[in-house]
């Protein structure tokens, strides 16, 4: 096994040393062999021509970085973090590229590959123990091919997930969180409209969040601001939305969901202040209608809400052959609303929303209707 200390971090290998920074020239001679042999001379070449390097920076009390630095022009494809309590690794995607690119020039790499991934764990004991992943930088990957550019980008998250454990007052707990930024993704239109030649369907998602934290036992959980982000989600093809999606816009973008037995075990969902979801699609102007075929409304309105009081609620209510009841979801608080376009079905507290059975059109429009839970 090669000993960094005794084969690397030695002052033979010293090439520069600025403020708390040194840097270290692996040579072959170094990582080719353990010292108890003699390495091979294919070795020694192979790994004196990528210019290897290590960079270690003294941070005190924080502990040290070592950033691999790779070829004539220094490229810092990955990073290492280490202190007391925390071990961290940092991947460059603008590093990675100039690696790869360097070793094997022929290598097809996408045209752009920007931004900086961490992944840290974190230990302050035995029964506290906290992973995370974030995006230190934004991402953006672009490439191209014969039918256009394809693109991906995500903004800055840090954190971007967490996963923690930990013991308090001799009962385990444990916190899940999860908090995307703006995320987009780019394909080229490959359709016969000519007025969306050259242009893209864009994918734009405004954010994903949440966050759960709860105790070993516990029969109630509750996943905290569950959200799409500060703004619109949507699908487009050029200017024009082909689909929008809109949650909570009017009431903070974001809501609380708890879910905990009822009287007769049976989960009751509440939510915190409301959950408003509104989806909109409007393909007319990518549909291609068949010879002969009758223009259509193709534009769809959606909405549901549950709303009205402190924490408006509802709860699965089983079939029952008796009555006759097909089973479904009981208002236990607040207002439950269904639209499709013009036609609604509002379910009062202690009601129950229950999908129509009718082979015809739904009298309601929406495919549901409210009634007597029973």
């Amino acid at each position: 096994m090669l000993d960094l200390r005794e084969r690397i971090f030695i002052e033979a290998n010293v090439e520069e040393t600025k403020g708390s920074s040194t840097t270290f020239r692996i040579t072959g001679e170094a990582l080719c062999s353990d010292g108890s042999t003699v390495a091979t001379p294919e070795c020694v070449a192979q790994v004196d021509k990528y210019e290897l390097r290590i960079r270690a920076t003294n941070k005190g009390n924080d502990g040290l970085d070592l950033e691999l630095l790779f070829g004539p022009n220094r490229s810092e494809p990955l990073s290492l973090s280490f202190s007391d309590v925390r071990v961290g690794m940092i991947v460059d995607l603008g590093g990675v590229k100039d690696t790869v690119k360097y070793v094997n020039p022929e290598t097809e790499l996408p045209r752009v590959m920007v931004g900086r991934v961490e992944l840290a764990l974190t230990s302050k004991g035995p029964r506290d123990l906290e992973f995370q992943t974030s995006i230190l930088d934004a991402l953006s990957v672009e490439w191209d091919m014969a039918a256009g550019t394809y693109a991906f980008s995500t903004a800055k998250a840090s954190p971007l997930t967490e996963t923690k454990v930990w013991q308090k007052d001799g009962a385990n707990w444990a916190r899940v969180a999860l908090n995307l930024g703006t995320t987009e993704i780019r394909i080229p239109y490959s359709g016969a409209k000519a007025a969306f030649a050259g242009k893209p369907y864009v994918a734009s998602l405004s954010g994903l969040s949440y966050s759960m934290e709860g105790q070993e036992g516990s029969e109630a959980l509750t996943l905290a601001h569950l959200g799409l982000g500060q703004a619109q989600s949507y699908v487009a093809l050029g200017e024009h939305k082909l689909a929008t999606v809109d949650l909570n816009a009017l009431s903070g973008r974001h809501f609380d969901l708890r879910v905990e037995k009822g009287a007769d075990g049976l989960a009751v969902l509440s939510v915190q202040p409301e959950f408003d979801l509104s989806v909109f699609t409007d393909t007319e102007p990518v549909y291609e209608y068949a010879a002969g075929e009758a223009p259509r409304d193709l534009k769809t309105n959606f909405n549901v809400r549950l709303s009205g009081g402190r924490a408006p609620s509802v709860r699965p209510v089983a079939a029952n052959t008796a009555t006759g009841f097909p089973g479904g979801l009981q208002v236990v608080s607040g207002e439950l609303s269904m639209a499709v376009n013009d036609a609604r079905v509002t379910v009062p507290a202690s009601k129950c929303l229950v999908k129509e059975r009718t082979t015809t059109e739904s009298p309601t429009g929406v495919g549901f209707a409210a009634r007597d839970c029973q």
